[in-house]
This record gives C-alpha cells, structure tokens and sequence, in this order.
C-alpha cells in the first residue's frame, strides 16, 4: 500500500512520539532501529518541505530589483 502524504504538522508530531518512545527505552533493538529508520525518513521528508516553503517564499530576482 503507497503511504499517503502527509502534511508537515503531522510528520513533526509523529517524530515527536518516536522520539518519546526511543527516550522512554523499554524497546528492542530491532524495534529501536525501526524507529531510528522511520524518524530519519521524517527529518528527511520536514526538510524536503521547509526547502520547498522557503523557495516559495523567497523573492524572485525581478521581485528584488522591483524593491531596490
């Protein structure tokens, strides 16, 4: 089954709770290492989506000049 988006809100609370489980301790190593895994695939999809938020939000070189 394909994962469906998910927005940036969401990513940032799913880390959170990985984050949580992982400082509570009590998970095995292969579950640890799950979670180590899916929290780097969110660091790395949050930052893909910042990037893009902040290319939409820069000026463009026309805008730029327009403000000089």
């Amino acid at each position: 089954m394909a994962k469906a988006k998910k927005d940036f809100e969401s990513m940032i609370a799913e880390l959170e709770e990985i984050v949580l489980q992982m400082e509570q301790g009590g998970l095995s190593l292969e579950d640890t290492l799950k979670k180590y895994s899916a929290g780097q695939e969110l660091i790395s999809a949050c930052r893909t989506k910042l990037a893009a938020a902040a290319q939409a939000l820069s000026p463009t070189p026309a805008e730029e000049e327009a403000h000089e």
